[in-house]
């Protein structure tokens, strides 16, 4: 199934399904595993800890941050696709960051962490029939199908990676 099979469109998480091409669900997260696995971390190792604002997080709390989320949106999928669960608590995201000790960890060790989530969110995914991926999720507020659950893991991350290229890799052009 594509982009285009989702129906619904969830009203909130549309900005990250929206950055991704409207095309097969695993075709889409093999291109997205790709990207991580191509990354230059050169300019990563540059830019280190900085962060372009105060309190914002550093590049390896971003990765941290896609590696817990997609832990969490894979969950809330599973229960949903094995019909053993309800909605589930929100979390602070903010507070996860924090907590997740990502700047004691080896910028290469949190992206293959990444890396080896995206593996089994594919193997998941690729799991699930048409049925499946029709199924709604319920969400703390709202509802989400399967289907966009997918799609929202691959557009989390490209919002995060246009992110660090937008605002943090500029900091090494300013120095």
């Amino acid at each position: 199934m594509t982009r285009s099979d989702i129906n619904p469109m969830p009203i909130y998480y549309d900005r990250y399904i929206n950055l991704v091409p409207d095309t097969d669900l695993i075709d889409a997260f093999q291109q997205s595993l790709e990207t991580l696995q191509n990354l230059d971390l050169e300019p990563y190792h540059r830019l280190g800890d900085q962060v372009y604002a105060e309190g914002k997080w550093t590049t390896r709390q971003i990765f941290r941050h896609l590696s817990d989320w997609e832990r969490i949106f894979c969950f809330r999928t599973l229960v949903t696709v094995r019909d053993i669960g309800a909605s589930l608590s929100p979390y602070d995201e903010n507070l996860m960051a924090d907590k997740s000790k990502a700047n004691n960890i080896s910028l290469e060790e949190t992206i293959n962490d990444l890396i080896r989530v995206r593996i089994s969110t594919i193997s998941l995914f690729d799991g699930f029939d048409n049925e499946d991926l029709k199924r709604m999720i319920e969400m703390p507020s709202s509802q989400i199908q399967v289907l966009a659950k997918g799609f929202t893991i691959i557009g989390h991350q490209t919002h995060h990676l246009n992110v660090i290229e937008e605002r943090y890799m500029q900091l090494l052009i300013t120095k």
